[in-house]
């Protein structure tokens, strides 16, 4: 218990310190990119090499945006609820209660604020009067609410005499500490799979103890069935790849200085944090889930780079090496809307404290990537660039 503690405190009274300050929420809509709908459990899924293509296509425009949160994830099989079921209806111990027991409530926070069906949010057919006293309820759960978050409007008036259907995270988001924070609602489904697992091999293991000519014969089928309706390969997001390429090895050859690549989606995603194993130089940034307050009041800042405060900042930083990514800005990404290569250029061009120091393509992050290419997303994928890299100046005194 000791060891544990001293474990979990830092990032407990870290985490304390963050809500306090109001930095570890989430809003209702980023919410929704990471909770589970009632039919990602039971929908096959999109990663299987047989038929995980027409699972794709059947999702048509109700894809996520957002890559890793596709369906999928969740998927139960069909084989292992069955099995379940046969356990279930079988036997009816204490454990097999408190299995069930487990897996509902795992499953049912896993489905977040609000019930979702197909990537959309399920609303009710139940006229505009019932409609006005949910709104007045949830509001007064609002102003009761110590958290201080609001449910947006949108939520309520999207179809004239609907309402959604709330769920009980969505009193916890409300009222309980820490769960205005949680952003991946559907990994709490992770008890969910794991029920559903030993509810199958329960079913599994009464099949086998059947003394019939073909027992035999059925476990190996089923065991088949349950290896081909889980077979992950070849692997549909591909594998990592963190090399000694060729910006890793140039990074390498510089003098020792803290290193920030622009635009700042680089600097806080994990190829960056990935090159660091080989060329050992510092970073500015880093991939975290709620950003350090004081990088939060930089990022409008850099957003300017490379404005002559964004350059104060970075000297400040200690910052020395800048690696540019030309073709992120022509794709959506750039700090501040509407910026564009073309005008970055220009200020790049127009400031005495940069120096071109070179120019290097960059090594694919991810090798076999199948699946990403095909799911509708805002803007394109963060694709290996031909990115440049500049020195910052000492300051003149």
């Amino acid at each position: 218990g000791l060891v544990g503690g001293g474990l979990v405190a830092p990032v407990f009274v870290g985490l304390l310190l963050a809500s306090r300050g109001a930095q570890a929420n989430w809003t209702f809509f980023s919410i929704e990119l990471w909770q589970a709908g009632l039919d990602d459990f039971l929908r096959p899924s999109i990663y299987h090499p047989l038929w995980g293509q027409l699972s794709l296509v059947a999702r048509g425009a109700t894809l996520p945006d957002y890559p890793w949160n596709a369906p999928g994830i969740l998927y139960l099989g069909w084989v292992p609820l069955g099995l379940g079921v046969l356990a279930l209806w079988r036997g009816r111990s204490r454990w097999h209660r408190a299995a069930i027991l487990v897996l509902l409530s795992a499953a049912i926070l896993a489905l977040g604020p609000t019930v979702h069906w197909a990537g959309q949010r399920l609303y009710l057919p139940v006229g505009t009067a019932v409609q006005a006293r949910v709104v007045a309820l949830v509001k007064g759960l609002e102003h009761l609410a110590p958290n201080k978050l609001t449910i947006p409007q949108a939520f309520f008036y999207a179809s004239p005499g609907k309402v959604f259907v709330p769920l009980p995270a969505m009193l916890g988001y409300l009222f309980l500490p820490f769960v205005d924070g949680i952003r991946w609602w559907l990994r709490l489904s992770l008890a969910t799979t794991l029920m559903i697992g030993l509810l199958g091999g329960a079913g599994l293991a009464l099949v086998a103890r059947q003394r019939r000519h073909f027992q035999r014969t059925i476990v190996v089928l089923l065991l088949l069935a349950l290896l081909v309706e889980f077979w992950p390969a070849p692997l549909a997001y591909g594998l990592g790849y963190a090399g000694d390429g060729a910006l890793e090895q140039r990074l390498r050859e510089l003098p020792g200085g803290t290193v920030i690549e622009f635009p700042l989606v680089r600097s806080t995603s994990g190829p960056g944090m990935y090159r660091q194993v080989w060329h050992h130089q510092p970073l500015a940034g880093g991939a975290v889930t709620y950003y350090p307050a004081g990088w939060q009041a930089a990022e409008p800042v850099l957003a300017g780079f490379p404005s002559p405060e964004s350059l104060a900042l970075l000297h400040r930083w200690g910052v020395r090496w800048i690696v540019i990514s030309p073709a992120l800005y022509e794709s959506g990404w750039a700090d501040t809307p509407g910026d564009h290569w073309t005008a970055v250029q220009a200020r790049l061009a127009a400031s005495p404290a940069l120096r071109l120091v070179g120019e290097v393509a960059e090594s694919p992050s991810r090798l076999g990537d199948r699946i990403s290419p095909q799911l509708r997303e805002r803007r394109a994928p963060i694709d290996p660039d031909r990115v440049l890299i500049f020195e910052l100046q000492p300051r003149s005194n």
